[in-house]
């Protein structure tokens, strides 16, 4: 079988030879790039529905995150108390448990739905104050200036933990993409080293290896350069 062009590429299904700029097989028709078989649309429709439901089980999964988490802190503290607590106790309790709840909640909403919605955002604030506003209207029949800045401490922890999510994702994404970059980068610091920091040495042997196979990637290229010239040099 003839070897294929620089700008060829082979048919996966019929097995035929055609420019690479094309998006479909000349000899058989097939679709290069996207799915045109039955069991392609269906797939297609199932990633919809699952992007679909991902927004609303975000949603609810931070709620009951930041209820249960908030929730299973500050009862076991509060029930301790044998006495009625005084206002004090359940602001400083509440401020430190149920914005636990609430950080919790909006990291996992955040994990969960990967995207921007102020919307979604606003949800696990207001849940989660909602949460506090129970809680102080359960233990006390008089509002004050402590409770309300509880409240205020606790929306911001469900703020702040989709905003650590968020950043995370992306720090996540940005390694994830430039990762190849930075191997290849330490690779070919690699050679360099290997043949005493000569520059025109380096990419001499880089060339070679691309005269070699002229299809392979730069970074294939160094790693192909790098065992050759440790064979070369009786490397083990």
């Amino acid at each position: 079988m003839p070897e294929l062009g620089y700008d060829e590429m082979e048919c996966a299904r019929c097995g035929g030879t055609f420019h690479i700029a094309r998006t479909q097989c000349p000899h058989c028709g097939v679709n290069v790039y996207e799915p045109d078989d039955e069991l392609g649309e269906q797939d297609s429709a199932l990633v919809n529905v699952k992007n679909a439901l991902r927004f609303p089980l975000a949603i609810f999964a931070g709620w009951f995150i930041a209820a249960f988490i908030g929730l299973l802190l500050y009862l076991p503290i509060r029930i301790s108390q044998a006495t009625p607590p005084t206002e004090t106790f359940i602001a400083i309790t509440a401020a430190l448990t149920l914005s636990v709840g609430a950080f919790s909640g909006g990291f996992l909403y955040q994990r969960i739905h990967q995207g921007k919605s102020n919307f979604g955002v606003l949800s696990q604030v207001l849940f989660s104050v909602l949460i506090g506003v129970l809680v102080f209207l359960t233990e006390s029949s008089a509002w004050s200036i402590p409770a309300i800045i509880v409240l205020i401490v606790i929306g911001g922890a469900s703020f702040m933990g989709s905003k650590v999510a968020d950043k995370m994702m992306r720090k996540a994404m940005i390694n994830d993409l430039f990762a190849p970059v930075v191997e290849s980068q330490k690779r070919y610091d690699d050679l360099l080293t290997k043949v005493g920091h000569d520059r025109e040495v380096a990419e001499r042997l880089i060339e070679h290896e691309r005269n070699i196979t002229p299809k392979a990637t730069r970074s294939l290229l160094i790693e192909n350069a790098i065992k050759r010239w440790m064979r070369d040099n009786r490397v083990q």
